[in-house]
């Protein structure tokens, strides 16, 4: 009998270790299935601000295409305007030269120096401005 006692008492101890073997590996799932609805909301705050950005990647890019045909535009004039005052100056200069007067002592000369000076810092500051942006 008292062999049948320790029996009955050693399988109802393994059937409770089986059970909390069991309940444990529910308590884990359970704690694994949870954490899905965690990143489920990580995911969907991750693609809504991604869905935002993206829009404000569509107009920054439509604003570089505008800032650099605003950027080539002032290239192109630039030098054009740099080119024309160049061959207006030659001629001055040698008109100057077949009178017989300093070109130094002709009041535009100033003007001229100073206008080429303008327009390279024009063009620089037209050249920093696109290299601001250039990369993006």
């Amino acid at each position: 009998m008292k062999k049948e006692v320790l029996e009955k008492l050693y399988s109802f101890d393994t059937k409770l270790s089986e059970e909390k073997v069991e309940l444990a590996l529910v308590d884990d799932l359970n704690k694994a299935l949870s954490s899905i609805a965690k990143y489920e909301s990580e995911v969907k705050s991750l693609y809504a601000s991604s869905e935002k950005l993206s829009k404000i990647f569509i107009e920054a890019k439509k604003e570089k295409d505008v800032l650099e045909k605003k950027y080539t535009s002032n290239k192109d004039n630039t030098s054009k305007v740099g080119k024309d005052i160049d061959t207006l100056f030659k001629s001055l200069r040698t008109q100057a030269k077949e009178l017989g007067i300093d070109i130094n002592s002709i009041p535009v000369y100033k003007e001229y120096v100073s206008g080429l000076d303008k327009l390279r810092s024009l063009s620089d500051e037209n050249q920093n401005a696109w290299n601001l942006i250039y990369n993006y």
